[in-house]
């Protein structure tokens, strides 16, 4: 991967994102993305801008006393509740049981060698020949991860604690 290639990737929707590293054409994946962005839209997003959604109707009502609190007037029905327990514990399990699959669907796919990387903690370089690299391994063997792994954690701790 060239440098602006790592730049528009970085750059992209978090829906073109997605679509870039999963085959969102088949319907399993489809289901979760649909879910996924489900709740990206419903939850993350108000949430991660201070209650402020995307669909235009979103404003901030000044409460003397209290303060800014977030306001909706469309999609109220879908629309993420605030409170002082803003998501329920069906909402919390439906996102988790989501969540679940997606991680299940990623280990279990294309993208399990990928995901080994991951899950052993490898710290990734976007360096050209280190891509190679990590192409290498994430094709190969589910051994050769696993050996790979291994001594990549052994030189990264001789690193951290200047053991030469």
């Amino acid at each position: 991967m060239r440098d602006e290639e790592l730049t528009a990737l970085l750059g992209m929707a978090w829906d073109d994102k997605v679509k870039v590293l999963v085959d969102v054409d088949d319907w399993s994946m489809q289901k979760l993305y649909s879910d996924l962005k489900l709740i990206k839209d419903r939850v993350r997003n108000p949430f991660a801008h201070g209650g402020a959604e995307n669909d235009g109707g979103s404003l901030f009502v000044h409460i003397p006393t209290v303060g800014a609190m977030p306001a909706n007037f469309t999609k109220i029905r879908d629309s993420v509740r605030f409170n002082f327990i803003p998501v329920d514990n069906d909402d919390q399990g439906s996102a988790c049981a989501v969540f679940d699959a997606f991680d299940r669907a990623i280990r279990e796919g294309p993208l399990k060698g990928a995901q080994d990387l991951v899950e052993n903690g490898i710290d990734p370089s976007f360096a050209a020949e280190k891509l190679l690299t990590y192409k290498e391994i994430v094709e190969g063997s589910v051994k050769l991860r696993e050996i790979w792994c291994q001594r990549w954690h052994y030189e990264n701790d001789r690193h951290a604690n200047m053991d030469y």
